[in-house]
Parts: structure tokens; C-alpha cells; sequence
């Protein structure tokens, strides 16, 4: 059910029927909850946990719904934290620590934070290592919003939408 709510909020997301969206990924993130507190050590459970607010902020930010965006990626980081943390081999688990780190920190300055910049710098270095070790092109474009969004003359909304959409 879980797995079914998520592509009804990702095709609702991609047509731009936002409301819909965000009512599936509720649902969506609802059942990843129940799932992760019935199975606390299904790291597959947690992981997708982490993964549904990050779609919860991305309609939220989508929406300009600053404020329910910003606590949906960091509950999007704090758990891609732990799970990287605890398991650094998990390439999955990098690329979405380092992809909740680089959103956190351009919610930040999107928000009027200044010293955000750093966590998008590590966010960066971290795909670099993913690229480096992996050769997939995927985290090279992760790479290119980081350093967009350093330089600071793009649409932070946008490249924060563009980051966690692909």
C-alpha cells in the first residue's frame, strides 16, 4: 500500500494536481511510519520513511508552504543521517544523506540562513566520492545543483524541487 501511494503522489506531482499529491504522500508516509514503528530494525522501512518526507517537503516547498517544507527535510535528514551513519557502505544511503543535507541547507538560506552554505558543500563532496566510486552520471547533475546553489544566482526553490524530484 505503501509503495502504491507513493506513485499515486509522484504521478499526481508530475501531472501538477499538487493537492492530490500531497493528500497520497500523507498516506504514503502514514504507512512508512506504521511500518518503521512495528519493524524498528527494517532498515528498508526506515529508509523509506526518510524517503517520504522528502516528498512531503517537495509538495510542501512546490506549494510555498515554506515552513511544513523545511520540517519534512529535516525529518527527511535526520534520518538519512542514522541510516548513513550506521550503515556508510549503503551507497543508497549516501546519496540520500547527502541529498537531504544539501536541501536542509538551501531550505536554510531560502529561509535567511547564512552559514547553510557549508552543509551544501559537503553535500557536494559527498556525491563527488558517490561519482568517484560509483561512475554513475546520476550524481554528477546532483553535483551541478550543489554548485549552482553555492554560486547563489539560481532559484533556490527551484533547484531545491529539482534536487529531491529525480
Amino acid at each position: 500500500m505503501a509503495i502504491s501511494y507513493a506513485k499515486l503522489g509522484q504521478t499526481n506531482a508530475d501531472l501538477g494536481n499538487l493537492q492530490q499529491a500531497l493528500t497520497f504522500f500523507e498516506q504514503y508516509n502514514l504507512l512508512e511510519k506504521e511500518l518503521y514503528e512495528a519493524f524498528p530494525n527494517n532498515v528498508s522501512f526506515k529508509n523509506g520513511l526518510a524517503i517520504s518526507y522528502s516528498k512531503l517537503g517537495m509538495v510542501n516547498l512546490t506549494l510555498q508552504r515554506d515552513g511544513a517544507a523545511m520540517t519534512h527535510f529535516e525529518n527527511y535528514w535526520l534520518i538519512s543521517q542514522e541510516l548513513y551513519t550506521s550503515s556508510p557502505q549503503q551507497i543508497n544511503f549516501g546519496a540520500n544523506y547527502a541529498e537531504s543535507l544539501a536541501v536542509k541547507a538551501a531550505m536554510q538560506l531560502l529561509m535567511g540562513g547564512k552559514t547553510a552554505i557549508l552543509g551544501i558543500e559537503k553535500a557536494a563532496t559527498l556525491f563527488e566520492e558517490l561519482l568517484q566510486n560509483t561512475g554513475i552520471d546520476y550524481y554528477a547533475r546532483k553535483i551541478a545543483i550543489c554548485r549552482k546553489m553555492q554560486e547563489g544566482a539560481v532559484d533556490l526553490r527551484a533547484s531545491i524541487i529539482e534536487m529531491v524530484s529525480f
